[in-house]
């Protein structure tokens, strides 16, 4: 869980495509493991705001992989 939760906090933008209204960048302001793979993620970047579940697909040796598979539009 500390491999994801440093991803969440550190390199969230890879997996949040969505355009930012003032180039900014993606924060999660907070985050609930629903399983061992599978994170509620609730997003903002100062302007819009936004939730997704993410979908962990690899977790390794300081690398975290994973893809956004539902999204509030």
């Amino acid at each position: 869980k500390k491999l994801v939760q440093l991803f969440l906090e550190q390199d969230i933008n890879s997996v949040i495509t969505e355009e930012h209204i003032a180039e900014g960048n993606w924060i999660v302001t907070d985050y609930r493991f629903l399983s061992p793979d599978i994170v509620l993620i609730n997003y903002e970047d100062g302007h819009t705001a936004g939730q997704a579940l993410l979908k962990i697909d690899f977790v390794g040796r300081n690398k975290v992989k994973g893809h956004i598979i539902w999204k509030l539009e």
